[in-house]
């Protein structure tokens, strides 16, 4: 039986048997993993199904943020794209037959709904049908094009208004256990940059998905303490181990 272990972000199998435990690979952190144990037997041992694994770039924290892309740029400008790395794990040809941009697929946002709704501001180069060969790979070109300009909110505290720009990646192929994967893409269009024309930290904490709390854009930091969010004083923190130093 083939069982699936993680250590600090990198996946390992191993194939149980009554003589020990043998070491079968190493994987780097993916998208779309299959986890349950007979799946990925049948990933390993079965011969003639093609398997898509997708890989976000490193520079998008993915070993921490799963199935996400994130870009930026300020009033619009274009810049260079990022790649989503395919790879055919499989025995197979791997044949991407459908790219598809859309509306992001995540929870929106209950202020900004609209902002949640930008496939029209990410693009790709790549023709199609891609096919990549048993223990291949492919690297897919994404870019953040936004659509929409920027511009300062109104008020006594300033943010970003059309700033957050968020959307899904619909890869389709002929994965027979996956035949769709999805890939959720954020971008961050500033009005300018420095100082007030930068996005707040809400903004951007919420383009790379993190749950933490830490207010909103229209709370301003510093001046007068009060707490923001998840945030607590520390005379109520207590030590986890009272014995170490």
């Amino acid at each position: 039986m083939a069982h699936k272990f993680s250590t600090l972000g990198i996946a390992s199998i191993f194939i149980l048997n009554t003589s020990g435990v043998y070491f079968i690979a190493n994987e780097f952190p993916t998208l779309g993993l299959k986890t349950d144990s007979s799946a990925i037997s049948s990933q390993v041992l079965a011969a003639g199904v093609p398997n898509l694994e997708v890989l976000s770039p490193s520079s998008d924290l993915s070993n921490t943020l799963k199935n996400r892309m994130v870009f930026s740029t300020f009033s619009e400008e274009p810049r260079a794209g990022k790649n989503l790395t395919l790879r055919n794990t499989g025995s197979q040809t791997l044949t991407i037959t459908a790219l598809a941009f859309g509306d992001s697929q995540e929870k929106f946002n209950a202020v900004r709904p609209a902002d949640h709704q930008r496939g029209r501001d990410f693009t790709s180069t790549a023709n199609l049908p891609i096919t990549i060969a048993p223990g291949g790979s492919f690297s897919l070109p994404v870019r953040f094009l936004p659509q929409r300009a920027a511009a300062l909110s109104t008020g006594g505290i300033t943010h970003t208004l059309n700033g957050e720009n968020y959307a899904s990646l619909t890869i389709s192929s002929n994965d027979p256990d996956q035949p769709t994967t999805t890939v959720a893409l954020a971008g961050l269009n500033a009005d300018n940059v420095t100082g007030r024309f930068e996005p707040s930290v809400a903004e951007i904490v919420r383009s790379f998905g993190f749950g933490t709390n830490v207010g909103t854009e229209n709370q301003k930091m510093g001046g007068t303490k009060i707490l923001l969010g998840d945030e607590v004083y520390s005379p109520y923190w207590v030590r986890a181990n009272a014995s170490a130093l």
